[in-house]
């Protein structure tokens, strides 16, 4: 597929003025902050009501895993609709943890704790593969859709951020029940919200009968697909190793409070490159794109490796952010050329569960390198890892540059 430009670049206002987009993304945003919020809410409400972290730990990696049936729930949502699939699940979410606060303060069973944690990952709708498909929809020409997926990819990296400080603020405030509470609400307010909005039917309406892509494999008959996911649950496994390396390095340092300065660091440099690159009109192939940036983000990590000191570790996790939201918005866009729109919605979803799987394996290979040799050690193995990623991109770029979806 011809990548072709738009006569006009449309400006971060522009896009959000487009018909539906303002409710849509708002809703969006409030419900995906009940997600930024749950892991702290969950690993403090259930160690106070259980009195132990293993049985905490318990209850969110059962939602973690849980939530591996993501791209289940994303098909549903292309084959019938947004409104009718994320408000049934947002209801049963919602319900989810209505119990969950019951069971923080009536001295549930560590069984039921647990139950409960895969319940909401079996339950949560995906409220940003459906934000992404509403974005698809409503911009069609490159640059546009370019500079939205990097206004959503920003607005999720902010949420990240935030949302654990609500959700700790609260905790210590009011006790566990309330911001679960809360979660429920924002959860069902912010997905009816997306679901019933102008914008929403635009992205599910597409039908494409008889296309080679729907069937039980959907987009993974797509050769192309198939090399970004791998590319993602690669750059994922290799960016895994930071949040573990980071608290080491802080420790090693004596001063581990400096660990949550450090990360907030690199979520800064990634929310302003994504910023950035959305305001650049790029006349390279996608896969060139992509693979500038797997170049810097393994320069970047396999230079962090070597740094102890507090204050150059913090810049060069700054310098490595600026070039991983990117890397993900142009995962995105490559996507959308590669699948039909029809499979928008579970493409996304397994673009996200490939990264999580990714970035989960990578932070347990990183403890057990660190046992055995040095935290720089971790790093310089995920940036090897990224230049796996680099080498296979370059000998498969066409398949990433030969969309398969017709033009829009």
């Amino acid at each position: 597929m011809t990548q072709q430009e738009a006569p006009v670049t449309l400006t971060y206002g522009a896009i959000l003025r487009l018909p539906g987009v303002s409710r849509a993304f708002a809703a969006a945003i409030a419900g995906r902050l009940s997600y930024a919020m749950l892991p702290l809410v969950l690993l403090f409400g259930v160690e106070d009501a259980t009195g132990s972290f293993a049985v905490a730990g318990s209850a969110l990696g059962a939602y973690s895993l849980a939530s591996l049936v993501a791209p289940v729930k994303s098909r549903f949502v292309d084959t019938s609709g947004q409104r009718k699939v994320l408000i049934p699940l947002a209801l049963a979410c919602t319900l989810v943890l209505c119990l969950f606060a019951l069971a923080f303060s009536t001295g549930a069973t560590a069984f039921v704790h647990i139950a409960l944690g895969a319940m909401i990952g079996i339950c949560a709708p995906p409220l940003g593969p459906a934000m992404r498909a509403v974005w698809a929809a409503l911009t069609p020409d490159l640059d546009a859709r370019q500079r939205a997926y990097s206004l959503d990819t920003v607005a999720e990296e902010a949420l990240y951020a935030v949302g654990p400080v609500i959700a700790g603020t609260l905790t210590s405030v009011a006790g566990a029940e309330v911001p679960t509470l809360a979660m429920g609400v924002l959860l069902l307010v912010g997905t009816i919200g997306l679901a019933t909005s102008p914008a929403a039917p635009q992205a599910v309406t597409v039908k494409e009968q008889g296309s080679r892509h729907k069937n039980l494999l959907g987009p993974f008959t797509s050769g192309g697909f198939i090399l970004l996911v791998l590319i993602v649950l690669g750059l994922g496994a290799g960016l895994g190793p930071i949040d573990v390396v980071v608290v080491a390095k802080a420790n090693d340092a004596g001063n581990p409070v400096a660990a949550g300065v450090l990360l907030a660091a690199m979520a800064v440099g990634s929310g302003l490159g994504g910023l950035l690159w959305g305001r650049i009109r790029h006349r390279q192939r996608l896969s060139t794109q992509l693979g500038g940036l797997l170049a810097v983000i393994a320069c970047t990590t396999a230079v962090t490796g070597f740094v102890s000191d507090l204050l150059p570790l913090g810049l060069c996790l700054a310098l490595m952010g600026i070039a991983i939201a990117p890397a993900l918005i142009v995962v995105y866009i490559a996507v959308d050329d590669t699948i039909p729109p029809a499979n928008r919605t579970e493409a996304t979803t397994w673009v996200n569960t490939a990264n999580n799987v990714g970035v989960a394996m990578g932070a347990a290979a990183a403890g057990l390198v660190i046992e055995v040799a040095s935290p720089g050690t971790a790093l310089l193995a995920g940036a090897g890892l990224v230049v796996a990623l680099l080498v296979a991109l370059l000998a498969r770029k066409r398949v990433v540059d030969k969309g398969t979806a017709p033009s829009e």
